[in-house]
């Protein structure tokens, strides 16, 4: 186990203000020795290959340690466990002490290579040359290159030709996607021939960069360049929950809705008219979060990526339905659908401990929840297309468990609590 610091900057602001739309993150409660234990014991529930009965194992010992945690939260007429559930950021910062990341020599660029779905995908890495595990978690930009003379740019090149500027060099890891050679496909899970697509190569990529490296779940930014634009704001408008920004440079953000940006912000350095279309729609919209400076520079970029970690538990989501994604934004999921052009609404109200969904052409819909978004200690009003109920919703060790096994939670979006409506016609 890798002694990573729980409290870097970013989760410091994050614990201390309420940013944009999002709500106010909770402080944490609990000491280091705490944070290490659930870390420790997270991390052999999310071991690769486990056995059912290793996993009932496991989870008798989460319940130990929470019961024992959550003595020191309680009087004797308390409930420990449900005691610890409540303390979303803590359980956060024992989630990042889940994987066990090796140190990796800085200073120079890495090649990258996962296999899945019978392809190996690789990329590029700049390491920063102060990288170690223990300093962490760092930020991360996950790029798009573009194309030269009609063919995706190879990722090396990318690392030797662009963002070389010191301050981004020093601070962030810089993982740069190999694109398929198809262009077409760069927005897609699979290309027309049934080769894997950009979303599929930058998706593993993704992953294999979060497996190997402390990177800061609200320090995630996407950057795309010339074609890689619109590969990159598609990409944020598939998985919006995932990361913190959207960088455009030198291109355009083709047709791509501005709707599942509500709480991604977007900076624009191109000035073609999608670009101010998507702008202009976003504003309108009152979503106040697109940026567009077509003379910025690399530098003053990465002041606009220092000023937007990631809004992970927003008050407000708006989820625009694609084929067979996006279903699924931040504390909202959906059954996959077949429609296009659907959008759900939805809004936590914590202090009223109030929820509020609207939408159309979907028969459910799933709330992933903690005490951040409502106070589960108290029934909770939701209104499904103003049709009003009340419900009291437990904190679980299951579905927490379940949550983080399945990516649906994070260490800046913690959920305790999963649950399932009728959505009323």
């Amino acid at each position: 186990m890798r002694k990573l610091r729980t409290r870097p900057l970013a989760f410091a602001l994050l614990a201390a203000v309420s940013l944009g739309s999002g709500l106010r993150a909770a402080p944490q409660e609990l000491g280091e020795r705490e944070h290490k234990e659930l870390g420790k014991l997270f991390e052999k529930y999310l071991e690769p290959g486990a056995q059912p009965e290793d996993l009932e194992d496991v989870r008798a010992d989460v319940v130990k340690a929470l019961e024992k945690i959550g003595k020191k939260l309680v009087d004797k007429d308390g409930d420990p466990i449900q005691a610890v559930l409540s303390r979303t950021a803590d359980l956060g910062a024992g989630a990042m002490l889940a994987n066990d990341f090796k140190n990796a020599r800085g200073g120079k660029v890495v090649d990258g290579e996962i296999e899945g779905r019978g392809t190996k995908f690789t990329y590029s890495l700049w390491i920063p040359k102060s990288y170690r595990p223990s300093s962490g978690p760092y930020p991360a930009i996950l790029v798009f290159p573009g194309t030269e003379e009609g063919k995706p740019m190879a990722s090396s090149q990318f690392l030797v030709e662009h963002w070389t500027e010191t301050a981004v060099r020093d601070a962030a890891l810089i993982a740069v996607v190999d694109m398929p050679a198809d262009v077409a496909a760069w927005n897609e899970m699979t290309g027309a021939d049934g080769t894997p697509g950009g979303v599929m190569a930058s998706m593993f990529t993704l992953k294999d960069l979060r497996d190997r490296y402390a990177v800061d779940p609200d320090r995630l930014y996407l950057l795309g360049r010339e074609h890689g634009v619109e590969a990159a704001v598609s990409l944020g408008s598939k998985f919006p929950h995932l990361f913190a920004g959207v960088i455009g440079e030198v291109g355009d953000v083709g047709d791509v809705g501005f709707d599942n940006f509500r709480n991604l912000p977007v900076f624009l350095q191109g000035a073609s008219a999608q670009a101010e279309a998507f702008k202009a729609a976003s504003d309108e919209a009152g979503y106040d979060n697109c940026e567009m400076r077509p003379a910025a520079t690399v530098d003053e970029i990465w002041a606009w990526v220092l000023e937007h970690p990631r809004i992970a538990n927003p008050s407000k989501v708006t989820l625009a339905l694609g084929a067979p994604i996006p279903n699924k934004a931040y504390w909202l999921m959906v059954p996959p659908t077949d429609g296009v052009g659907l959008k759900i609404n939805a809004e936590a109200d914590r202090e009223a401990n109030k929820i509020t969904v609207t939408g159309t052409g979907v028969s459910s819909i799933t709330l992933f929840l903690n005490d951040q978004i409502v106070d589960l200690d108290k029934p909770v009003t939701i209104v499904l297309n103003g049709v009003e109920q009340h419900d009291v919703i437990p904190r679980s060790v299951d579905d927490m468990l379940m949550l983080l096994k399945q990516g649906t939670s994070d260490p800046g979006k913690f959920y305790v609590a999963a649950k399932t409506y009728d959505l009323p016609e």
